[in-house]
């Protein structure tokens, strides 16, 4: 028998975070789905008059779901009753931030194991009072001892259930050894397949920390049969991009400069392309809206045992936080300064 879940929504927008949990668990034959709000961007009926409306121009995650996929949508009255007479196998709140309507009501019928709580904002902040009712997921975790016992890390995924096949990028096809893309540059692509196959013609991308450190630009760099160059990777904390395959990316790192320096050989063209097929694969692993649906699904059906926050370490790290990003943030320009006078839009120096 499907399991029952209601799930608490904000609908004023759109939420990567809440939107690629709900692109991987409305699908699934395993749950029944309700919810407060409808999220008509998700599904394959939206207006495409409109797609252009939507954050990052609906290119990668939105309109995709099958319209036979939508949850039941139940008034706020159903939704009081409902969770009183504990109909639901589980709550998830998608954006716990923007929406957090009736987490003491439904605390009260609840133990803290059956709620999650989703917090995707691009800040480091934690919700002490949401996290002592309930398991709080948290994006942009930063590693501080036992302060895990408060969050656990999440990350963004690539919603390879709708784009199956990895775009084709020959190495003998690419023209830049580094995309002319830059991250902080608007887009002036009219599909999100024109924006890969921009990708694809490179073989690195620059990404770097922007709002927080996980986006979903590295993913599409990855996807797009690319590489990621993520200059500042090696300050990232552990619990932030958890399941990003770190260890390659460095040894990414290493190769771009190296080519910047001495150009392509035979040798180096079999390491990026061996390192190319790493990425992919880790991606197709622990990155995708598969790896999130059994994430969620072993939080929900688990026994945990939670500690209660220790709140006055909580207000540490939440005041020293703004600091640390500031001297992050600070870092990432003098680097993207450099990257402009090395290596915008350069094309190859031999022919491959």
């Amino acid at each position: 028998m499907p399991k029952r879940i209601l799930f608490i929504c904000y609908g004023f927008g759109q939420d990567y975070m809440q939107d690629m949990t709900c692109y991987s668990l409305f699908n699934r034959p395993d749950y029944e789905c309700f919810t407060n709000a409808a999220l008509p961007w998700l599904y394959n009926d939206f207006p495409p008059s409109h797609m252009h409306e939507l954050y990052g121009r609906g290119f990668t995650l939105y309109c995709r779901l099958p319209s036979c996929c939508k949850p039941v949508v139940l008034e706020r009255e159903e939704i009081l009753e409902k969770i009183k007479s504990r109909y639901f196998n589980s709550i998830i709140y998608t954006s716990v931030r923007r929406e957090s309507d009736l987490i003491d009501y439904a605390s009260k019928s609840y133990s803290r194991s059956e709620i999650i709580s989703i917090d995707g904002n691009d800040d480091s902040k934690i919700d002490t009072y949401i996290a002592s009712r309930s398991l709080y997921l948290k994006r942009e975790l930063l590693l501080i001892p036992r302060l895990l016992s408060i969050a656990y890390p999440l990350n963004f995924v690539f919603p390879f259930s709708s784009h199956t096949t990895p775009l084709e990028a020959p190495i003998e096809h690419k023209t830049h050894i580094l995309s002319p893309i830059e991250p902080s540059s608007r887009y002036s692509f009219c599909s999100d397949e024109e924006y890969y196959s921009s990708y694809s013609k490179s073989f690195f991308a620059l990404t770097t920390l922007k709002g927080g450190w996980d986006c979903l630009r590295h993913y599409e760099i990855i996807f797009s049969g690319s590489l990621p160059f993520f200059p500042d990777i090696s300050y990232c904390p552990s619990t932030c991009l958890s399941s990003y395959p770190k260890h390659l990316q460095l040894i990414a790192n290493k190769l771009f400069r190296h080519i910047i320096k001495k150009g392509f050989d035979q040798r180096t063209l079999q390491a990026y392309s061996s390192l190319r097929d790493m990425f992919s694969m880790h991606t197709k692993r622990y990155l995708s809206d598969d790896h999130l649906f059994h994430t969620l699904n072993t939080f929900l059906f688990t026994d945990f045992s939670y500690p209660s926050p220790p709140k006055q370490l909580v207000f540490l790290y939440n005041c020293t936080q703004p600091v640390i990003l500031f001297f992050y943030i600070v870092k990432i320009k003098i680097v993207r300064a450099i990257l402009r006078l090395m290596s915008r839009g350069v094309p190859c120096r031999s022919p491959i």
